[in-house]
């Protein structure tokens, strides 16, 4: 076999396993979206990406080829061409999905960790409790919740939520309405308001006892 035609078969087979991706990367990010814009009565949402809330992989890819479609244009080096299409394509397909991935969304019933995964979205009533950490950048809250295995036995999971400083307020408030007022309401089932209301006053100002 000539060695052109060797070439000719190895930059066809090529060309068609990159179109190949980009076809794939094409249809995840269509149905990221598409499970995206199903969720519905969403509060709040941020990118907990590693590149400032942004994927880290595919932005480096997709800032290389914008580069090379840069420089291509300058050079007027249109043989290139054929490659750098798909390559874009590959890269803008590959960017909007992992972004959509990285989202974390809060909704009016519950955290979806995952957009790909909205069954798998945890409700505010199975929230047991949740502790916080701080960093200079972000909190993060730890949610422990309750869930039923295949064997009608409960256990406990974790997640965990990088929250922006920025949209701590906001979350704050939205933890505090479906979270933190679902603890307080049985104590006052149980005691009622004004003497739960007493009781804490009792121990808030409660005084030592003399000594002789």
């Amino acid at each position: 076999m000539p060695a052109q035609t060797v070439h000719t078969v190895i930059a066809f087979a090529q060309s068609f396993s990159l179109w190949i991706l980009v076809g794939l990367s094409a249809l995840l990010a269509v149905l990221t979206l598409w499970n995206r814009l199903r969720i519905r009565r969403v509060l709040l949402y941020w990118s907990e990406g590693r590149l400032m809330g942004y994927p880290l992989a595919p932005t480096v890819y997709l800032g290389s080829v914008l580069a090379w479609g840069v420089w291509t244009l300058w050079e007027g080096r249109w043989d290139y061409l054929g490659e750098l299409i798909p390559a874009l394509l590959l890269g803008g397909f590959w960017f909007v999905s992992a972004y959509l991935l990285c989202q974390r969304l809060v909704t009016d019933h519950g955290l979806v960790p995952h957009v790909n995964a909205p069954h798998r979205a945890i409700p505010w009533e199975a929230i047991v409790d949740y502790f916080t950490t701080e960093t200079p950048r972000y909190v993060c809250y730890t949610f422990l919740y309750s869930q039923t295995g295949w064997s009608s036995c409960s256990y406990r999971q974790r997640i965990r939520l990088r929250v922006p400083r920025t949209l701590l307020p906001a979350f704050r408030r939205i933890v505090q309405l479906k979270v933190d007022r679902r603890f307080q309401y049985p104590l006052e089932r149980v005691y009622g308001r004004e003497a739960l209301n007493n009781e804490i006053s009792r121990l808030l100002f409660i005084r030592p006892l003399d000594r002789p």
